[in-house]
């Protein structure tokens, strides 16, 4: 059995309890990573929340057209308040208010998933040569476009396969936009864990 180096820099159960305090001759600020981590989800929080896109753009000397993706500024926010929350892992384990709306978020979180996620599916055929589906067990969110395979009925042949592109992409649109909200107060929870744990400077000015 292998054990634990005490000189290693492996995680135990006192970084949790000493968040802060890493490594006195480290240079590392938590609370400056976290006022980072703030700054990019309340950048990305101030624009227009829709899916990704092409823009196009056409050079006017030369006439030739540039095509630029510009990425679904839902999931950026989304991912950046995953990235605040995974920094926060230590604070939130020991905030019982905090540990409590976790356990209530990520019960809605998983609720959108069961409703909105595709529930694979795939063809067989059985010993008389007729196909049917049959689920597989994995279960995701399409991306747009994505084919699903569908059976349908052809007059004399019996069920036949068949790709249906994009049936799945209004329920992947819906998906995403009802999950702004609930990242909206899971972001506002992390800033009130942020400043019970004074990572904000309070400044004065006179005069």
């Amino acid at each position: 059995m292998e054990k634990n180096n005490p000189n290693t820099d492996e995680p135990n159960d006192d970084n949790i309890n000493d968040s802060q305090s890493y490594n006195s001759k480290s240079d590392f600020s938590k609370a400056g990573v976290v006022s980072q981590s703030i700054t990019t989800c309340f950048n990305l929080r101030s624009v227009e929340m829709k899916k990704g896109y092409f823009n196009f753009k056409v050079n006017p000397k030369t006439g030739e057209e540039t095509k630029t993706w510009v990425s679904d500024s839902r999931k950026n926010f989304i991912s950046s308040v995953d990235g605040l929350r995974s920094i926060l892992y230590p604070e939130c384990l020991r905030d019982i208010s905090m540990k409590n709306f976790l356990v209530e978020f990520d019960a809605k979180k998983k609720k959108l998933q069961e409703r909105f996620y595709y529930k694979e599916e795939v063809v067989k055929r059985d010993s008389e040569g007729r196909l049917y589906l049959i689920k597989t067990g994995a279960s995701f969110l399409p991306e747009e476009d994505f084919v699903i395979i569908k059976l349908r009925p052809i007059i004399g042949k019996g069920l036949q396969k068949y790709g249906h592109k994009g049936l799945w992409n209004l329920r992947t649109e819906i998906f995403w936009t009802e999950m702004i909200p609930l990242y909206d107060e899971l972001f506002a929870q992390l800033n009130l864990l942020c400043d019970k744990n004074d990572y904000f400077t309070r400044k004065v000015r006179l005069g």
